[in-house]
């Protein structure tokens, strides 16, 4: 798959934002590499912070509000006042669980107290004055937030002096790219070398992978692609019934995702079904091509 084929198709790069800009900027300097009009991301990092930035592609802008709840990771530096405090660690998991989570006032969002899961808090070493640790957490959680209680719980000043994202969703920062490496696999492109755009360009499928799935037949998937309920019929199979998930993926039998869909009945009751709507279909992911007769 050439350049031209990878960006129809659509897909996921996993960009390693470097510190000093902003995502947006970044955002815009790999568009402009990659000569498209846009583009989408999944996350806004600070400038002062560095690590994964999902850039998203194609028919995977469609997917921008699902990449953005993604669970995330941090490693996170924090400078003390004074030196680390004894029984720091355990004042860190007070954090773990849902927590408030105050936006600090120089964030672009309204502030205002909202809660936020935090999965856990390790620390990774300290040293002088320098804690660091790595954070699991909900999308949306502020570590700043966190330096700024974690110093009203010691009695110290808490700042968070480096943040780097090591993990968004699935994606981590062993398959991220660097701009300067992104702009070497582009003209290697360019050149019929296409090795490594294959390795950059996630496919939409892996950003789903975590979703259930309807196994549907190519007659059905006509006509999701154009937004019409998927009828009983047009049914193969469908994984993980049990979850009753809101959203499932409707997939082809070769793999290929066709649409998000929500169910229009009870999860167990379309194995009785022999006719009738059983997804509708709310995110489209393919282009749809004109209706067979």
């Amino acid at each position: 798959m050439n350049l031209k084929e990878a960006l129809e198709t659509g897909g996921v790069v996993v960009l390693d934002k470097p510190l000093g800009p902003t995502s947006h900027q970044v955002s815009a300097w790999a568009r402009d590499m990659l000569g498209l009009e846009k583009l989408g991301h999944g996350g806004t990092l600070d400038p002062e912070a560095s690590g994964v930035l999902l850039l998203l592609i194609g028919p995977a802008m469609r997917l921008t509000s699902l990449v953005l709840k993604h669970p995330k990771t941090y490693v996170a530096a924090f400078r003390f006042t004074g030196g680390v405090p004894e029984g720091v660690e355990g004042h860190l998991s007070s954090f773990v669980g849902e927590t408030y989570n105050v936006p600090p006032e120089i964030s672009a969002v309204k502030v205002q107290v909202r809660s936020r899961r935090i999965e856990s808090i390790e620390v990774n070493s300290s040293m002088e004055d320098i804690l660091l640790a790595t954070i699991e957490c909900e999308a949306g959680t502020y570590i700043r937030t966190i330096a700024r209680d974690l110093g009203l719980l010691t009695g110290t000043t808490c700042n968070l002096v480096e943040l780097r994202r090591t993990r968004s969703g699935r994606f981590s920062e062993d398959e991220a790219i660097a701009l300067e490496d992104l702009k070497d696999v582009l003209k290697a492109s360019a050149e019929g070398k296409q090795q490594g755009l294959k390795r950059v360009m996630h496919p939409i499928a892996s950003v789903l992978e975590h979703l259930p799935s309807a196994i549907i037949r190519e007659s059905a998937a006509e006509r999701v692609a154009h937004g019409s309920p998927l009828m009983r019929p047009g049914i193969v199979a469908i994984e993980d019934t049990s979850l009753e998930a809101e959203t499932v993926v409707l997939r082809t039998q070769d793999g290929t995702p066709i649409a998000l869909a929500e169910w229009c009945i009870p999860p167990a009751k379309w194995v009785e079904m022999s006719n009738g709507e059983v997804f509708q279909p709310r995110t489209v992911l393919v282009q749809a091509r004109p209706l067979s007769n």
